[in-house]
């Protein structure tokens, strides 16, 4: 079980596009105003509790200035998960995400890890200025094959959403792999077990006893659908725990729905939560 309990995420991006701000409106429930950048790396776990089991995820935060780059590049192997982050005050950083995601993959297996473009300083923006970014935060998210969030470090607006979303597929994807190496079962927190589901039915639509045999795993993401979301990642729609069978993987998460999913994450386009 060790393999499930930590779990990686890097965060690249420009300088000054609020990575280290990002992070601590997470970790540490605090904005600071005062900018300073990051020397080459740096990190922080949290630490959650997942159907009662221990689980951290180590984010690492690097540096974006350009003399940094051979020292941060090495931190970015064995990541589950690459977090591109801009400024959507600054649009020339949007077009450089795509540079930035490349050399983070180019020290990964590309199919192995979760990717996601984070929009930062969304408060500085007009409404409309903030529609404007998102559309074309979403076009580059799509060719990247990411999910998009569009967040505020200063007001903590869907900081803790976008972050939940993350440790919760970084898990899953921890448990499906073990699962993968042999593990029939994984026990799960305070004793469900988890078997491997027939390899006729996808694991992501195990929605309703009736329905589908169990065990089953599942995940619940959000109370409401993204404006776009990838048909490879878990529906994110599962708002209703007395519809599933037991045992089951329940992850409560959050009421935000990212802007963008990519096609890599699982559907979410299920709306209703009774289905």
């Amino acid at each position: 079980m060790d393999r499930l309990k930590m779990s990686k995420a890097v965060v690249v991006g420009d300088l000054n596009v609020g990575k280290t701000c990002l992070i601590n409106r997470f970790c540490k429930d605090v904005f600071n105003r005062d900018y300073k950048a990051t020397i080459g790396v740096d990190f922080e776990i949290e630490r959650f509790e997942l159907s009662g089991l221990p689980y951290s995820l180590q984010i690492w935060d690097t540096a974006g200035q350009e003399k940094f780059k051979c020292i941060a590049s090495a931190y970015y192997r064995g990541a589950q998960v690459i977090i591109t982050v801009f400024d959507m005050a600054d649009i020339k950083t949007l077009e450089h995400t795509r540079q930035w995601l490349m050399e983070a993959l180019g020290e990964n297996e590309p199919n192995t890890c979760f990717m996601f473009l984070v929009g930062t300083k969304r408060d500085l923006l007009s409404a409309e200025e903030c529609q404007r970014t998102e559309r074309d935060a979403v076009k580059m998210a799509s060719e990247m094959n990411a999910e998009f969030w569009s967040v505020s470090s200063k007001t903590g607006e869907n900081v803790q959403e976008f972050f939940f979303r993350v440790a919760a597929l970084a898990f899953e994807d921890a448990v499906l792999k073990d699962m993968e190496l042999g593990n029939c079962s994984v026990k799960i927190g305070d004793g469900g077990i988890l078997s491997k589901p027939s390899p006729a039915l996808p694991i992501h639509y195990f929605t309703h006893p009736l329905l589908y045999p169990t065990p089953t795993l599942l995940i619940l993401f959000f109370t409401q659908p993204p404006l776009y979301s990838s048909p490879s990642l878990p529906n994110p729609h599962f708002t209703h725990p007395p519809l599933y069978p037991t045992p089951t993987l329940l992850i409560p998460h959050f009421t935000q729905p990212p802007l963008y999913s990519s096609p890599a994450l699982p559907n979410p386009h299920f709306t209703h939560p009774l289905l």
